[in-house]
């Protein structure tokens, strides 16, 4: 049975030379920085190729964005665990890391939530209101 007294004890997150990486987290932390990256970069990919709804464009380019910015920043924070580096191999550089992605995905969500359908309901009502005027001749 895995112990996860640790993870709630300051004084293991603090820690500015923790112990090492055992071969399991090594792996872990790796893979789940790599799926980020990969993951942010297909996204990116996608979101270039898209063109007919500019908002669900925007949507998966914010997740591209996302996912490549914390995968790189994960391997490096994962390269200085590695190389047992004191200060910026520190377990709290992956608690901040987490919290950068929990308020960035909030910020996404707020913008699929609230930013979307305002936009949607503004351009309805553009449209709505240039039916009534007049074009411009050519």
């Amino acid at each position: 049975m895995i112990d996860l007294r640790p993870l709630v004890r300051p004084s293991f997150w603090l820690n500015t030379a923790p112990a090492p990486l055992t071969t399991g987290s090594e792996r872990v932390l790796f893979i789940l920085f790599a799926v980020f990256l990969v993951f942010g970069a297909i996204i990116r990919m996608v979101a270039s190729h898209r063109h007919e709804d500019k908002q669900v464009t925007e949507v998966f380019s914010r997740l591209g964005r996302l996912g490549v910015t914390m995968g790189i920043l994960g391997l490096m924070l994962f390269f200085f665990s590695f190389e047992e580096i004191p200060l910026l191999g520190a377990r709290f550089w992956y608690l901040i890391w987490a919290l950068g992605v929990g308020v960035w995905v909030a910020l996404i969500v707020r913008y699929v939530v609230k930013v979307i359908p305002a936009e949607r309901a503004a351009i309805l009502a553009r449209q709505e209101k240039e039916k009534y005027l007049p074009k411009p001749s050519r």
